[in-house]
């Protein structure tokens, strides 16, 4: 019955619908307190571009993705969260497409799904593409279609090291210095 209020900068604890093109966009939002419990939907796309604050971090300096996605179910009243970008590039579309999706399947707005398609009809550019990302978020955020799992990556195997003759005294010197550094910074 209110009239819809859109912001890009919302106030704290006064948003309903919060969505993030990213896991950790999401996880920053719940950190600054936009997500609230009774009170936000959250839409986020599970996938990862990790930020500068993780890369330069010695060896593996990611946050802990499943945490992230725990405190989303923590921190808001109903979360849609899956990896829309590989629904979009699945369709050969942009995750905006799938964003819109998963928006339409939340029901967090009063429009029917309909409404959404006549939206991207209406635009012109990449319409089919956009249609079948947007229907395919859609029905995984309905619950119709399974979240597509991706995967396990491969391990990779460290390549073969070859160290000349005259070096390798002096490589295996460097190699006790780096064994006795903390596991974390070994890498």
């Amino acid at each position: 019955g209110r009239m819809p209020v859109f912001a890009l900068c919302p106030a704290i604890g006064d948003v309903d619908i919060l969505m993030a093109s990213e896991l950790m966009e999401g996880g920053r939002a719940i950190m600054r307190g936009f997500v609230t419990p009774g009170r936000t939907t959250m839409i986020a796309s599970t996938h990862r571009i990790p930020a500068v604050a993780e890369k330069i971090v010695p060896g593996d300096g990611r946050a802990n993705g499943p945490e992230v996605i725990e405190a989303m179910g923590i921190a808001a009243d109903k979360v849609v969260a899956f990896d829309m970008e590989t629904v979009a590039k699945d369709a050969g579309s942009v995750i905006s497409s799938s964003l819109l999706g998963a928006l339409a399947g939340s029901g967090a707005l009063p429009f029917p799904r309909e409404s959404y398609e006549g939206v991207i009809r209406a635009s012109g550019r990449g319409v089919e593409a956009s249609l079948r990302a947007f229907n395919d978020a859609c029905d995984i955020a309905e619950g119709k279609t399974a979240v597509p799992v991706l995967p396990p990556e491969p391990v990779k195997e460290k390549p073969a090291l070859v160290v000349p003759d005259k070096l390798q005294k002096k490589w295996a010197k460097l190699e006790t210095r780096v064994a006795a550094l903390p596991a974390p910074a070994q890498e």
